[in-house]
């Protein structure tokens, strides 16, 4: 897939951008840092926002979730993979997507995206980025930050986990 390019200082939100300065700093394994370069401490802030992920065989398997997307999902996402989590929806299908993207590129993907939970009507303006980590040359390990704000857009976002409107998907381009 072909993506356009963003630079780091247009990345949002703006506290996952020293994650990304040091993404690109640490080190080269094939490509990626490796996993031993991860920090997700980095950032006290974004800490409830993070997820580390796992490549497991067509899915990604959640290790560790922050407090905050606990919250949001409802439950405990650990050890669950996408697919656990959002069934083979097109939601679903779209967050492995963005996912194996990271993972085929071997670079940092930021994503935009709105819309709205069924169970309550609440819409949600998402932004996430994805950081590919490797060992051994492969990707072994996703460091993903999801933040929220409240979306004030009309009743016609896409309704989840069937669906979601992605706004902007794009590569993060090297300092």
């Amino acid at each position: 897939m072909s993506l356009e390019e963003v630079a780091i200082g247009e990345v949002q939100p703006d506290l996952v951008q020293p994650l990304l300065k040091a993404w690109f700093s640490g080190g080269s394994d094939g490509g990626c840092p490796s996993v031993s370069a991860i920090k997700p401490f980095l950032v006290p802030a974004l800490v409830p926002n993070i997820m580390l992920l796992e490549p497991a065989g067509d899915s990604f398997v959640y290790r560790v979730v922050g407090e905050d997307l606990q919250q949001l999902a409802g439950r405990n996402l650990r050890g669950l993979t996408v697919r656990d989590l959002y069934g083979e929806t097109d939601y679903g299908r779209m967050i492995e997507a963005h996912y194996r993207q990271a993972v085929a590129d071997r670079r940092p993907i930021h994503l935009e995206d709105r819309y709205r939970r069924p169970q309550d009507g609440l819409t949600l303006a998402t932004w996430r980025v994805v950081m590919p980590y490797a060992t051994d040359g492969a990707v072994t390990r996703l460091l993903a930050v999801q933040t929220f704000e409240d979306g004030t857009e009309p009743d016609s976002l896409p309704v989840l986990p069937e669906a979601a409107a992605v706004r902007r998907m794009c590569r993060v381009a090297a300092p």
